[in-house]
């Protein structure tokens, strides 16, 4: 996740998550709060793309918008 400050003084947060070996987008939002569930549903969208779900290991970093009970319930 990504924090972008606009022109206006706004911010955007900006989730995707991208395929290490291809570095293929897999999914990606954008989003003007800071929720788990932006997190949970790009994480979903992702794991949704998988060849083979299920069989691939999901890693991410322990940052805050990681480590909640949203993001943390199975898919």
């Amino acid at each position: 996740m990504s924090v972008t400050k606009l022109l206006d003084g706004a911010k955007a947060y900006v989730h995707a998550v991208i395929d290490n070996l291809s570095r293929r987008i897999l999914a990606w939002t954008v989003a003007s709060e800071l929720d788990p569930t932006n997190t949970y549903a790009v994480l979903t969208t992702a794991a949704g793309k998988l060849v083979a779900p299920g069989t691939a290991n999901v890693v991410m970093d322990s940052g805050v918008e990681n480590l909640n009970g949203v993001v943390g319930r199975p898919l």
